[in-house]
């Protein structure tokens, strides 16, 4: 469960700011949870849950707005919009292996930075189908805004 350690590094990294900022409480935290970061919500949510305990975020909101992977396709030049419900249809065992190879070598460091390694030749082209492709965004979270009260 990678999702425990990516949620102490957001909270380690709000807590800074906020002590940069003199604040006295985090009200709301905002994200951007791209589908591909591998980032199951529910289990976010919970670590979120348990790590704000006894800080000045016990009260705060965590609000997680998912954003889609964006694929470049080396073949025809163009990107495809893709969300993760899409791509776990794809059958090809290839594929699969792929994937579960990617998931068992993920770190938090990875997810919050985009690993350059995980989506290539795993997608299918939206428009020309082929498999010539590489996942450009949607692997990563961002911090998009941080809510205090001093």
């Amino acid at each position: 469960m990678h999702e425990f350690a990516l949620v102490q590094n957001i909270i380690g990294r709000c807590l800074r700011v906020a002590n940069q900022n003199n604040a006295s409480i985090i009200t709301d935290i905002e994200l951007e949870v791209g589908d591909f970061s591998l980032v199951i919500e529910h289990m976010f949510q919970q670590s979120f849950r348990t790590l704000k305990k006894d800080t000045i975020a016990e009260t705060a909101i965590l609000h997680i707005k998912r954003t889609p992977g964006i694929i470049h396709c080396n073949s025809c030049n163009r990107e495809s919009e893709i969300w993760w419900r899409s791509a776990v249809q794809i059958s090809d065992s290839k594929y699969q292996q792929s994937l579960q190879k990617y998931e068992k070598s993920v770190t938090p460091q990875d997810v919050l930075t985009g690993n350059s390694d995980f989506g290539k030749n795993l997608f299918q082209c939206l428009y020309c189908e082929s498999n010539d492709t590489e996942l450009i965004k949607g692997k990563s979270i961002v911090i998009k805004n941080i809510k205090i009260k001093s």
